[in-house]
């Protein structure tokens, strides 16, 4: 399967489209994402904990026939919110 991300831009938000009709919703800190299947329905969750040596993210998988994409997902988003705070 070929997916591409692309983040949104919003004012309050931090949320990313997929290629594949999914999309993530996350609050303004980047710290919780909520993933959507190309219905409607909620796929996964990530947290990102505030307190901890390190990134530290935890991750729900609903579906777990999706596992590699949610997984494939949290890290696009760890990457772009690492990076994004590099820059700031």
């Amino acid at each position: 399967m070929h997916c591409s991300i692309n983040k949104k831009i919003r004012l309050l938000k931090n949320d990313y489209g997929l290629s594949n009709g999914y999309r993530v919703d996350g609050n303004i800190l980047a710290l919780n994402f909520t993933i959507i299947d190309s219905h409607g329905k909620k796929m996964g969750s990530i947290k990102r904990k505030l307190i901890s040596i390190g990134d530290r993210y935890e991750i729900t998988i609903f579906d777990h026939q999706q596992e590699l994409l949610a997984l494939a997902i949290l890290i696009a988003i760890a990457n772009d919110v690492n990076r994004a705070q590099r820059n700031n």
